[in-house]
């Protein structure tokens, strides 16, 4: 059967990589995030997540069906970060979940197997423990330094390629990447570079998804 989840299983597989582009509420304003979501999906973006994580419940849910409806006819899909109740309620694409949210086993039993399902790898240990039978990707990083997760552990360029080799399912970049250091990531074997504030209307240049997408292009 060809679900949203087959047909990203078949996009990560091959070229050019991914663009995936990160809508969050604490770098935008809740009600910018449908029209920027049409305009990303409409410029190329393949792959998109919203996260939101002080709304409330309900807030949330509202603003998630509002962004599936302005991503209506894209064909991108739309994964919420963290809440897979939310991702259900909603009839999202998927979800994305870390360690601390939920078990990746119980998020797949919950999604069912026609949704997408990524998870969060900080390391090799955690990248290493992924059961390929439940997750269709693991976003790894900070592969740079990164305001939008201050603190975070980098790992360089250099370690993500290595644990991209012994990965068992699609490696995503993730953590301070911009259209002038994405080329760094050309050989690492990535699936998808994830990007939240260097997509965003006057954190960068006007051209910024263009210029990932040509740079991808050329991989």
């Amino acid at each position: 059967m060809d679900t949203v989840r087959t047909r990203l299983a078949r996009r990560l597989r091959s070229r050019p990589t991914l663009l995936y582009g990160l809508l969050d509420t604490g770098l935008l304003e809740a009600d910018s995030i449908p029209p920027a979501a049409a305009d990303l999906a409409g410029r190329g973006v393949g792959l998109l997540q919203l996260r939101a994580k002080s709304l409330p419940t309900g807030e949330f849910v509202r603003l998630a069906l509002a962004t599936l409806e302005a991503l209506s006819g894209t064909g991108v899909a739309l994964l919420i970060n963290d809440r897979v109740d939310v991702a259900l309620a909603t009839q999202a694409d998927g979800a994305h979940v870390g360690a601390s949210d939920i078990e990746a086993g119980a998020a797949r039993e919950l999604l069912g197997q026609s949704r997408i399902l990524g998870v969060t790898a900080h390391n090799r240990a955690e990248l290493d423990a992924i059961d390929a039978g439940l997750v269709d990707y693991a976003g790894y990083g900070a592969v740079f330094g990164t305001q939008t997760r201050a603190g975070a552990r980098i790992c360089g360029p250099e370690a993500l390629t290595m644990a991209v080799a012994a990965s068992t399912v699609p490696v995503v970049a993730i953590g301070g990447i911009r259209p002038d250091n994405v080329q760094a990531l050309r050989d690492s074997g990535v699936a998808a570079v994830a990007v939240a504030s260097a997509l965003l209307p006057g954190r960068t240049s006007p051209g910024a998804v263009e210029e990932f997408l040509q740079v991808l292009a050329r991989w």
